[in-house]
């Protein structure tokens, strides 16, 4: 099921949680004006770690351009960034609802 969780100021991204799993958490960037997911990483890992309850799962972005990459984190900060593979994105676009 499906979570959203939208920021109250123009400041902050605005995303969707589509998919949670035991390993993996997928969000889309709703490009709505906003920051995006990509330039407001260390807010997005600080809001699922509270209100998704993240903690050793994969989280992966479908950015403002289309293309999926990882938020790595280390159960309480954002600590970087990883580019998916092409098998990556093509499995985390069938996620997708």
């Amino acid at each position: 099921m499906a979570k959203f969780f939208k920021s109250r100021l123009i400041t902050e991204s605005s995303f969707e949680l589509v998919t949670v799993t035991d390993t993996v958490l997928l969000i889309r960037d709703l490009d709505d004006g906003n920051r995006s997911v990509t330039n407001d990483s260390g807010r997005v890992i600080k809001v699922l770690i509270k209100q998704a309850n993240l903690t050793t799962q994969k989280v992966f972005y479908k950015d403002t351009d289309g293309r999926y990459d990882e938020l790595q984190h280390n159960s309480k900060e954002f600590t970087g960034y990883k580019p998916c593979s092409e098998h990556q994105q093509y499995f985390l676009q069938s996620l997708m609802i």
